[in-house]
């Protein structure tokens, strides 16, 4: 049996996408491949688990943010550069969660370092983007 895609993930994704607010399509984008991808782990579960809720968290609070300041958001330069930190955020998220779907276990017994900090970059790139909007 595949494992489930968090339930947070998916609400907030179905909230982000019935009010689309404009700039987060590229990381809406990544959270759909997130979904896609989750249903390949084999390893490292509750870690994706963890990286996908918190990369949703982002997603949902942003939005809202967003969503508050309607039409201007397209004329803030430091709007804008939140809105690019979402995006590299999500797709680092991306970029760990596809790693873990490329490799077998075994690798990442003997990789458990590279693993750790591939995790550990995506969630700091989670941290810079809520820092970015507080």
């Amino acid at each position: 049996m595949p494992p489930q895609v968090p339930p947070m993930v998916i609400t907030v994704l179905s909230i982000v996408q019935q009010a689309p607010v404009p700039g987060l399509a590229p990381a809406i984008e990544a959270l759909k491949a997130c979904i896609n991808l989750y249903n390949g782990i084999k390893t490292n579960r509750s870690d994706c688990e963890g990286l996908l809720n918190r990369a949703a968290d982002l997603l949902g609070k942003i939005n809202g943010i967003l969503a508050e300041r309607g039409e201007k958001v397209d004329k803030d330069d430091k709007m804008n550069k939140g809105l690019e930190e979402v995006k590299l955020a999500l797709q680092k998220v991306e970029d760990t969660v596809r790693l873990t779907t490329t490799k077998s276990w075994i690798y990442w017994v003997f990789h458990q370092d590279d693993l750790a900090a591939a995790f550990g970059a995506a969630h700091g790139r989670i941290d810079d983007a809520f820092r970015v909007f507080q």
